[in-house]
């Protein structure tokens, strides 16, 4: 999946016959960060019967003093809102974008299911305008105001600003590792080491961290690594 999404979002040439998965204004957007638009912003995908904890949870982010704008991303999921639902979205300062503005015009609509659910996010902070985004999902609570974590050090050094989730094994200890996710990030470790122009700041030649060879994700030890409730990224950095 992982492999997929890179080649038809155009950001890797690992299959390239694959059909693409984004207009071409929204692959610009994909591959350069911002696409024109940029700045700085809040992303959560949702559906309808998220929408509630979804708006909820912006109320939430508004009340800690966040001014940043915020996006509701779906598929083809969310309806006109009614009196109610607009005064809410107006009262979270939500723009609601539907993904499939986005998409190539020949993509399958047969593909639009595929879509939903936990894949909305890695599409909708390809394809939003912003490129600095804060990714947040319905259930995430928030005591104060996180922009500032755009100033945090470790997120000025990478572009990208990223939070643990549970290590969860995949049945068994004595089963052998996961071995598609691992080798996909250890191809894409070659393939970069290879390239003078990755990471620039970094010394070169480039070559994993022991951090990133430790990685359960890495050693196939577990394919929960990364917590997607939180997270801040630069498209056009990191």
């Amino acid at each position: 999946a992982l492999r997929e999404l890179s080649a038809r979002s155009g950001l890797s040439r690992t299959w390239p016959h694959v059909p693409p998965l984004f207009s071409d204004t929204a692959k610009d957007r994909a591959v350069s960060g911002g696409g024109g638009g940029g700045g700085r912003g809040v992303l959560t995908c949702s559906a309808p019967r998220l929408l509630d904890q979804t708006l909820a949870m912006l109320t939430r982010l508004r009340a800690t003093g966040c001014a940043l704008p915020a996006q509701i991303w779906h598929v083809g999921e969310l309806g006109q809102p009614d009196s109610a639902g607009s005064r809410r979205l107006l009262a979270a300062r939500a723009a609601v974008r539907d993904l499939r503005e986005a998409l190539h015009p020949a993509l399958p609509p047969s593909e639009l299911g595929a879509m939903r659910g936990f894949m909305c996010k890695p599409l909708a902070v390809l394809a939003t305008d912003f490129d600095e985004v804060l990714l947040l999902d319905h259930e995430t609570y928030l005591f104060r105001d996180p922009t500032r974590l755009f100033s945090a050090p470790a997120y000025a050094r990478a572009g990208a600003l990223l939070f643990r989730d549970r290590i969860k094994h995949h049945g068994a200890r004595n089963q052998p590792p996961l071995r598609p996710p691992s080798l996909y990030l250890a191809s894409l470790a070659a393939q970069h080491a290879a390239s003078p122009g990755f990471l620039p700041t970094a010394s070169q030649p480039w070559s994993p961290s022991e951090s990133l060879l430790g990685a359960p994700l890495w050693r196939g030890a577990s394919s929960h690594h990364i917590d997607s409730s939180l997270l801040l990224l630069s498209k056009s950095r990191a």
